[in-house]
């Protein structure tokens, strides 16, 4: 935890609270969050990510969300290790804990609100992914008769799948 160091050798026009405790944990929890999502951020932007792989890591970002809202004060060393420095430091300062959660909802509810296109579109996305393993009842109708004859264009790869379909042969699952 040097970012304290680093921050107090750098001039702003206003001077920085580092003795505000309530600021101080704002701060490192930010911190902490901001290193989340530019994780995502790299996974999602990766050369070759197909859409149905991005959505996997929006979930799994989602799900993640989850669990940093629901884990106890000891945990916070794992997901937020500039969090549990700051309260190695500060041993009289009270965790913040209520505080983390409100800011981990309200990221949630602006993720969820970003990706809402993606989950509107999640059987899609699942057929896209795998046309093979498909729920019947989440197909749209047009597309059942062309799923269940597919098997002769199982390849290895989703891309290669992509490019072999024929749009004579199957014209309503290339088009989706």
């Amino acid at each position: 935890y040097n970012m304290k160091a680093k921050l107090e050798n750098v001039k702003f026009c206003l001077p920085v609270p580092f003795n505000n405790p309530s600021w101080l944990w704002d701060l490192t929890m930010l911190y902490d969050l901001t290193e989340h999502l530019n994780e995502l951020g790299v996974k999602v932007q990766e050369k070759g990510k197909l859409i149905c792989h991005v959505y996997a890591n929006a979930s799994a970002f989602k799900t993640e969300l989850q669990l940093f809202m629901q884990q106890d004060e000891k945990e916070v060393s794992v997901y937020f290790p500039t969090c549990a420095a700051v309260r190695q430091e500060q041993i009289n300062s009270l965790f913040l804990k209520r505080r983390m959660i409100q800011l981990l909802m309200l990221l949630k509810e602006n993720f969820e609100e970003k990706f809402e296109d993606f989950h509107n579109v999640k059987n899609e996305i699942h057929l896209f992914k795998n046309s093979f393993s498909v729920y019947f009842s989440t197909t749209p109708s047009e597309l059942k008769c062309q799923i269940s004859s597919q098997d002769k264009f199982r390849v290895n790869s989703l891309p290669e799948l992509h490019a072999e379909l024929v749009s004579e042969n199957i014209p309503n699952f290339r088009k989706h």
